[in-house]
């Protein structure tokens, strides 16, 4: 059974760096896939990134995201010990409930399986802002507050089937990446794959 491992966080938390740094640390301890969202190399997530450059806002853009997201699952073999992914349905959670309904964005991913696993990396919006370097449709100081105040609800809430584990990510990164290092080694273990 493939384990699912999402790593969660607003704009600029360091997502896509620690995605990375595992997947290259792993690749050859367990059979790893690594997955970003949107996913650049299937066409829903270039027109996706595109809307973003655009800064469309609206309910196909949600609509994109869950089909962009449907589309790479469907298309995963079951031949991996673990998928990483740099962002999940987690994230349609955070930043679309925000102007639609929760209920309606977990009917249009229910073909999609939640992460098992999340690791939340929590910034302050104004320090995620100073780290972005392309700024896209949700990368603004006043948007990111209201999400990562999502993000806190959806951990608080314990509603999901996901369990969660929330780092610290305004530290160094050699001091975050650890940290998120000895839960990723700990769900290995504890999923008995290493």
């Amino acid at each position: 059974m493939t384990v699912i491992i999402a790593i969660e966080g607003i704009d600029g938390a360091g997502k896509t760096t620690i995605s990375k740094f595992l997947y290259n640390e792993y690749k050859n301890v367990v059979k790893i896939k690594l997955l970003k969202e949107p996913n650049k190399n299937n066409k829903i997530g270039r027109i996706l990134k595109e809307y973003l450059k655009e800064r469309k806002f609206g309910i196909f853009l949600a609509l994109l995201y869950a089909a962009d997201r449907t589309y790479t699952y469907e298309f995963l073999k079951d031949n991996y010990d673990v998928i990483l992914s740099d962002r999940s349905v987690v994230s349609s959670l955070a930043y679309q409930s925000i102007y639609l309904p929760e209920s309606w964005i977990i009917e249009i991913n229910k073909f999609v399986k939640f992460p098992d696993y999340v690791i939340y990396l929590d910034v302050d919006p104004v320090i995620s802002i100073r780290r972005v370097k392309d700024h896209e449709l949700f990368e603004n100081v006043d948007y990111l507050k209201k999400v990562r105040k999502k993000y806190l609800e959806i951990i608080r809430k314990k509603s999901l089937p996901c369990k969660f584990y929330k780092i610290n990510a305004e530290k160094k990164f050699e001091e975050v990446y650890s940290e998120v290092k000895k839960v990723f080694v700990n769900i290995l273990k504890l999923e008995k794959l290493i």
